[in-house]
């Protein structure tokens, strides 16, 4: 009775001792005695707390994340935006130099054919310039230069 009655006090005490929040892990399989302490110590609601605050700060990173995130997605909708412009305006740059270069070759084709008339209208002149004797033939070679001149004329426009 004498050592029950030392035993049972100590047993109180050691049972009332704050436990550590190591030995109330519920994951870890421990007697109902060291549960009881673990509850009336409030290490169970301690860790409790602790893991909301835990999960509490995760969401807010993840919230930070999800932010950042979305920032990211919006520049990119906006780059992908003025990239798109830009393009469209290179395509629009590209045919307008295109048609340029292609009426530049019609125009080309125009002036080499206008100059070769031209060259032929000079080479008529330069025989009618050239002394002979028949006047009737200078005549009808400057009627037909005439002619050639003013086909000429018409066909550039003056």
């Amino acid at each position: 009775m004498r050592s029950l009655s030392i035993l049972l006090p100590v047993l109180l005490l050691a049972a009332c001792a704050a436990p550590s929040k190591q030995e109330c892990d519920p994951s870890v399989e421990i007697n109902v005695l060291s549960k009881a302490r673990c509850t009336y110590a409030g290490v169970y609601d301690e860790r409790v707390s602790d893991l909301q605050l835990s999960v509490a700060q995760q969401q807010q990173v993840n919230r930070d994340l999800q932010a950042a995130l979305d920032a990211v997605k919006s520049e990119q909708a906006q780059v992908s935006a003025e990239l798109a412009g830009r393009n469209q305006e290179y395509t629009v740059l590209n045919a307008a130099v295109k048609r340029l270069n292609d009426t530049l070759a019609a125009k080309s084709r125009e002036n080499a054919a206008l100059k070769q008339q031209l060259d032929s209208i000079n080479a008529t002149l330069a025989e009618v310039n050239t002394p002979s004797d028949s006047t009737l033939q200078k005549q009808t070679q400057l009627d037909a230069l005439r002619r050639q001149l003013a086909d000429l004329q018409a066909q550039v426009g003056q």
